[in-house]
């Protein structure tokens, strides 16, 4: 069938999208329920050390701390693209001040644990 055969069926085409609609919906629980982040298995008190937070130093695995608290920057960053997440990602501290929208209150969805000493 050519495109434009397509074209003439919209049935096909809703069920082609709806198909891969729930084929994407499908794929993201489950890469949610196999890549969960098991906080309890971070010590007491959520303590991050500075090596589990370097491994997250990429704009799409970014852990990073600020004033002592860890943040999973990953979704924030997405949201906020003004922002240069190579200078959170990986890092105990920003490698500049903290952008000033990015307080512990607005921050307060993303915090996963606290800085070990």
């Amino acid at each position: 069938m050519t495109f434009i055969q397509f074209k003439k069926h919209p049935l096909i085409i809703t069920g082609l999208v709806a198909i891969l609609g729930i084929s994407i919906a499908a794929f993201g629980w489950w890469y949610l329920h196999n890549n969960s982040l098991d906080l309890g298995s971070m010590g007491p008190s959520n303590e991050i050390t500075t090596q589990q937070i370097a491994e997250h130093s990429t704009a799409s695995d970014c852990w990073g701390g600020i004033g002592g608290a860890v943040y999973m920057l990953t979704d924030y960053f997405a949201k906020h693209t003004d922002i240069d997440p190579s200078n959170y990602c990986g890092l105990p501290e920003p490698k500049t001040d903290a952008d000033k929208n990015m307080t512990a209150e607005n921050l307060a969805s993303y915090h996963i644990g606290i800085l070990a000493p």
